[in-house]
């Protein structure tokens, strides 16, 4: 959408009411009419928002709502914001300080290293109000948890750059999102790092009905293809690139092995169809190849009468020049 249609709709006596506080991310709003309007100026606020927020007001709604929910700034929130796979994804630093400011915590989360190298683990605990024990969780080693993210072309680990850079702080990030997911899930509840989306979503690759109806076309046409007239074939013998005998054996073949179908006149009607009801007009019509199909649709005989007419000529050809030969 536009930047300059946006502002044309920016309702601006609802936008001023806005109460500016210093509660919930320095604004208040009183309306979901009020926070709308305050998604559309978040979508024209240039370089303050991230360029997947600017100029789409839907998206900067939902992380306005989000940070409604966590009661941060707006526009914090959309600055650790990405999209990943057609997704919103957050920081995983953004994602700890919402563990930390709405899980029911006696104090922040404590976590410890241990081991050495690419087989160092992160544990990390922390202790809810009302109760004594901590609950801990300690992750997979640091190779295993690289690894499972797999390698870009430059060699280095998807996702986060700490994974290289900091690979200790990457590792309490990850390890305290499992740890509110095993514990708290309500806190980040449809939250998701950067580094936790796949990199390809799964694709749908069952045929439609459509494609299947288009599959199933092509597949009987190409069993046809050897039988019935067959223009370029019969200039080929015209032209003597084909012994006439020799193609009348094929014909013969290709007869044979279509097994027992009823006759078919041009029109691709039963011949018998008229025949067989007493009628003798049906039949006519029927070898004529006109009229209607039985569905109401009108019949394809006077092309088929075309393309006989064709074969006929083509034929009587193919005959004088054999006879030509032969003499």
């Amino acid at each position: 959408m536009d930047v300059a249609e946006i502002e044309k709709r920016v309702d601006r006596v609802i936008a001023g009411a806005v109460v500016v506080s210093d509660e919930i991310g320095g604004v208040k709003f009183k309306s979901m009419v009020e926070v709308m309007e305050f998604a559309k100026l978040m979508a024209v606020s240039g370089a303050a928002v991230p360029s997947h927020l600017r100029a789409n007001p839907g998206a900067c709604l939902g992380i306005l709502i989000q940070a409604l929910e966590w009661r941060m700034s707006p526009f914090a929130v959309a600055n650790k914001s990405y999209i990943a796979n057609d997704r919103t994804a957050y920081e995983s630093q953004l994602i700890h300080a919402i563990v930390e400011a709405r899980a029911p915590l006696k104090g922040r989360l404590r976590y410890r290293i241990e081991g050495d190298g690419d087989e160092r683990r992160c544990t990390v605990f922390g202790t809810f109000r009302g109760e004594d024990s901590p609950h801990s969780y300690t992750s997979e080693t640091l190779a295993k948890l690289r690894d499972a993210r797999g390698r870009n072309d430059r060699g280095t680990v998807k996702g986060s750059p700490l994974w290289e850079a900091q690979p200790e702080v990457q590792l309490f990030y990850s390890a305290s999102r499992t740890w509110a997911r095993m514990y708290c899930p309500d806190v980040i509840l449809g939250i998701y790092a950067v580094d936790e989306l796949p990199d390809n979503e799964p694709v749908d690759v069952t045929l439609s009905k459509a494609d299947e109806y288009m599959q199933k076309l092509r597949d009987a046409r190409a069993s046809r293809a050897s039988v019935g007239f067959d223009a370029d074939r019969l200039r080929t013998i015209v032209e003597g690139e084909v012994n006439p005998d020799d193609a009348k054996k094929e014909a013969d073949n290709a007869s044979a092995e279509g097994g027992d179908s009823k006759p078919v006149d041009q029109g691709g009607r039963d011949d018998l169809a008229g025949r067989d009801s007493g009628d003798p007009d049906a039949t006519g019509r029927n070898r004529a190849g006109g009229g209607a199909a039985p569905d109401g649709t009108e019949s394809a005989g006077h092309a088929a009468e075309g393309e006989s007419a064709q074969g006929d000529l083509l034929a009587e050809k193919a005959a004088d020049k054999s006879k030509g030969k032969r003499k």
